[in-house]
Formats: C-alpha cells, structure tokens, sequence
C-alpha cells in the first residue's frame, strides 16, 4: 500500500524535517504509487534538505542521498528539468558513475527534443552536446551529431552572410574541416569562397589535397582566387602546392596567380 507509506513517511517527517531517510522513503513510494499528487512538492523539498546536508551528514546517508536524485526522471516531465536535478546530483555525489549514466541519457533526450523542432536552435544543440561530451568524450554518436548540426549550422550563417559568426564556429570546433570539405562540392560559389577562407584560418596542413582539387575543378574565377589566396597564406606546404599549380597554369589562368602574389596589379574585378 503505497499511499498508506507516503503517509507513514510523511509524518515521519514532520517529526524530523531533515530525515532523509523518510524523504527517501516517500520518494520511492511515490514513484511506485498510481497517485502522483503531491510528488513534486515533496521531492523538492527532500533536494532542499539534501543540499543542506553537512559534509558528515552527507557522508553518511549518501546511497540514499544518489538515490533520491536518480528519480528526477520519474518525477519531471521535462528533459531539462532533469537534467537540472541530475547535474546538482553529480555535484553534490562527487561525480557518481550511475548519476553520471543518467545525465549522458536525459542529454541524448534533449538533443533529440531539440532535433524535432522546425526550426532547431543549434547554439543550444550545440552547447548541450558539449555537455554530453565533457561527460562521454568516447560518444561517437554525439560526436558524429555535433558534426552534422554544426555543419548545418554554419551552411546557414555562409548563406545568410554572417561569415563571422561561422568562423568563430569552425575555430571553436576544428575536427569540422573534413564535413566542411565534404559539403563544399554542393554549395553556391559565395558559400564555397567562405569555406576556402575557413579552411585556411584553420591551417592544420591536411586540406592541401582538397584545395589543389578544388582549385583544379572551379569554373569560377572568384573561386579560383579565394583558393590561391588561401594556399599562399596557409603554410610552407601551401605555398608549395601553390607554386604547383602556377607552374602549369595556361596564359588565360597566369594573372590569377600573378594577382595573388602581387595584389596591386592587374586589379580584377
């Protein structure tokens, strides 16, 4: 009879207000009980005791303690409430491998809430994958996520000229380049210039390969000059490879790179 020991532990605590044991109790009981009633106001207050706890008396009760925050998710609908409680729980536990477990599972859900929004907020599936994977660095799947949202993300910002913000972006979260490469083929030519300019900011030498075929595959000028810009600003091997390319450049093609070692002359429009 579960009604009948809420009731038992409630009075429990009225006797003892910072029983945790009997909040404890109450806890379970409500989350084995049909009737829901009351729940949340209980289990807020047994987190207010739990947070007063002394260190001595934190110690001693502390399975209960773990317990009590392992059932946020039975008493909160909303992902990031939980996850509110959980993150406290991991404090307050010193890290516990089980509330640990919990977090990692109410963030998968959150991002996935996020997800099926029209119109995601990805500062926010951004930052709770970060979350995610300060907690499970080894998670490829989030890893593998945050790819992808980024990658949208940033096609977004390019395509609506805020090409500061992708910046930011790309040299925040470097181990974009090869999704950044990877969706170059299939933008307009204004995204494509502004990934060039992202790829060597970054300079990390291994967008050589792309940038000499990417350079060899463009039609439009524009892009062939944002792609010799940034192999002769990018390193020692970039300009290497850009002097690669001059040497079988055709007379049409010479000024290009004549422009881009000398960008006073013959001023293109």
């Amino acid at each position: 009879n579960y009604e009948a020991a809420i009731l038992a532990y409630k009075a429990a605590i009225e006797i003892d207000p910072k029983n945790v044991e009997a909040y404890h109790g109450a806890v379970e009981a409500y989350s084995l009980a049909d009737n829901k009633d009351g729940f949340e106001t209980l289990y807020a207050d047994a987190l207010t005791v739990v947070e007063e706890l002394n260190a001595e008396e934190l110690d001693a009760t502390i399975e209960l303690v773990k317990d009590i925050y392992l059932t946020a998710s039975n008493v909160y609908d909303d992902n990031e409430k939980t996850a509110e409680v959980l993150e406290k729980g991991y404090e307050v536990t010193n890290n516990d491998p089980e509330i640990k477990s919990s977090l990692v599972v109410t963030y998968e859900n959150i991002i996935d809430d996020y997800q099926k929004d029209e119109t995601p907020d990805y500062d926010k599936l951004l930052d709770m994958c970060d979350k995610l994977l300060d907690l499970d660095a080894g998670n490829t799947d989030i890893s593998d996520t945050r790819k992808e949202i980024l990658a949208d993300y940033i096609t977004d910002l390019l395509k609506d000229g805020d090409s500061d913000t992708a910046k930011e972006l790309i040299d925040k979260y470097k181990e974009i380049e090869p999704k950044l490469i990877e969706m170059y083929h299939v933008q307009p030519e204004e995204v494509k210039r502004n990934i060039i300019e992202a790829i060597s900011d970054l300079k990390t030498d291994k967008a050589l390969g792309f940038l000499y075929n990417a350079y060899d595959e463009a039609d439009n000028w524009g892009t062939k000059r944002a792609i010799l810009k940034a192999l002769y600003a990018y390193s020692a091997m970039g300009r290497k490879t850009f002097d690669q390319l001059e040497r079988k450049a055709d007379s049409h093609t010479a000024i290009l790179f004549a422009h881009t070692k000398h960008p006073l002359i013959n001023q293109l429009s």
